[in-house]
This record gives structure tokens, sequence and C-alpha cells, in this order.
């Protein structure tokens, strides 16, 4: 019985008995059991209500630890490279595969359908896929 009374019962203790010594009541205490909460990794949800034991603060309902940046269920990895969230096992999009734009659209390589033709006789722009020209 080591405690006065204000030490019994501060914050995250409760009182576990007591006894009266030369005329001065004194008190065991233990830490506050906090039924019904939980401790909290990334601490207590929005709107939770806390309780101390001992030193450690308890909530009703817990915070999520996961960003939850990501919103895909998957990721076509032929078009898209993709950054897997553990968490919230979902996928966020980090860039393009290899030969896809900024986008993610495979870009024009028909000079044909750009406006090219073969004919190389003429001044003009070449086309950056073959030997087509457009003539100016």
């Amino acid at each position: 019985f080591n405690y006065v009374h204000a030490d019994a019962v501060a914050q995250g203790y409760v009182v576990d008995g007591e006894c009266k010594s030369c005329s001065i009541m004194k008190y065991k205490r233990k830490e506050n059991s906090c039924d019904g909460f939980k401790s909290c990794d990334c601490g207590g949800a929005v709107g939770s209500t806390s309780c101390w034991s001992g030193s450690v603060e308890k909530y009703s309902g817990c915070e999520s630890c996961c960003a939850n940046n990501c919103s895909l269920g998957s990721c076509d990895s032929t078009v898209h490279l993709c950054e897997y969230e553990s968490c919230s096992n979902k996928y966020c999009i980090t860039g393009c595969a290899v030969n896809h734009t900024n986008w993610c659209e495979k870009p024009v390589a028909d000079c044909v359908l750009m406006g090219y033709d073969s004919s190389s006789v003429c001044d003009g722009l070449k086309c950056p896929y073959g030997n087509y020209w457009h003539c100016i």
C-alpha cells in the first residue's frame, strides 16, 4: 500500500485495495483494464473515445494505418506501371509501360495514317517510322 488516494486514481490507474496505517489511508493501485478498448498502432479513429491503461491510451475504434492512396482493383501491366498498396489490396498507376506515351496510349506509328506517303522525291518532313515523307 504505497499510494495516497490521488496517486492511486491517477490517469490510467484504479484503486486495488486500501489500508489504514497509523491513521493514514494508503492504497494499492493497478492499471485500468479499459474493457472494450484496444491499443491502436495508428491512433484512434475520428470520433472514438479513449481510455488510459497505465501510460497507454486505448481507443474504442482504431484509425487505419493504411494511406489508401490507391484505387484500382487490378493493373494491366502491358499498359501501365503500377505500385501495389498491400494494406488496401489496391494498385496505383505510377507510369506507362514501355512503348506507350504519357497517357499510356500506344503512339501512332503508321506513317500513312499520319498523312505521310512513300514518295521521297519532295522536300518535306520525314516520318520517324520508315521511309515516308510529308511533302511541303
